[in-house]
C-alpha cells in the first residue's frame, strides 16, 4: 500500500515539477544560454560586476579593463599597475579608431597612406596619461580589477588630437 501510495503521489507532482524549476518546460538551451551570460572573475565562480566582463559602463563611449595581481606593495601600487593595463587595452582602442578613420581618408583621397604603428602607439600612450579610473573591484583571489573611460565627447577629441598628431609629425 505505501509503495501504490508513493507512486500515485509521485505521478500526481510530476508533471508539475517544472513550475519550480528555473528553466522554462523544454528550455534547456535557454537555461544554458542565461548561464553562459553570467559574468564571473577569471577563473572562478564568483559572479563579477558586468563591466569585468563586457568593459562598457553606461555614460562612457571608450572604455577599457586592467587588472593587477594581488601585490604586498598594497592598494596604490595594484591601482597603478591596473590603471597603465587599461590604458594599454585603451591605446589599442584608439590605434584602431585612428587608422579606420585614416583608411576612410586614404580611400576619399585616392592615395594610399603608409602608416607607423610604433608612432600611433606613442602619441596614444602620451594623450591618454591624464585618463582616470571609473570604477575598481577586487576579485576573489586579491587581484584587483580597474575600468578607465572616456565619454563621448572626450573620445572624439582624443582621437581627432592624436590622428592630427599622426599627421603633423608623419609629414
Amino acid at each position: 500500500m505505501r509503495k501504490l501510495l508513493a507512486l500515485l503521489l509521485v505521478a500526481v507532482l510530476m508533471p508539475g515539477a517544472d513550475a519550480w524549476a528555473d528553466a522554462p518546460p523544454g528550455g534547456g538551451a535557454t537555461a544554458r544560454s542565461k548561464k553562459a551570460q553570467k559574468c564571473t572573475f577569471p577563473k572562478s565562480r564568483r559572479r563579477a560586476p558586468d563591466w569585468v566582463c563586457h568593459g562598457h559602463v553606461e555614460g562612457l563611449a571608450l572604455t577599457a579593463v586592467g587588472s593587477a595581481p594581488k601585490s604586498r606593495a598594497g592598494f596604490s601600487f595594484m591601482e597603478k599597475m591596473a590603471a597603465a593595463d587599461a590604458r594599454a587595452h585603451l591605446v589599442q582602442a584608439v590605434c584602431e579608431s585612428v587608422k579606420r578613420r585614416l583608411d576612410e581618408g586614404a580611400a576619399a583621397s585616392g592615395k594610399p597612406d603608409g602608416r607607423d604603428g610604433a608612432l600611433l602607439t606613442s602619441i596614444a600612450e602620451a594623450t591618454l596619461q591624464n585618463t582616470r579610473i571609473e570604477k575598481h573591484s577586487y576579485g576573489p583571489n586579491g587581484a584587483l580589477y580597474v575600468l578607465v573611460g572616456l565619454d563621448a565627447a572626450e573620445a572624439d577629441r582624443l582621437i581627432e588630437s592624436v590622428t592630427a598628431e599622426y599627421l603633423r609629425q608623419r609629414k
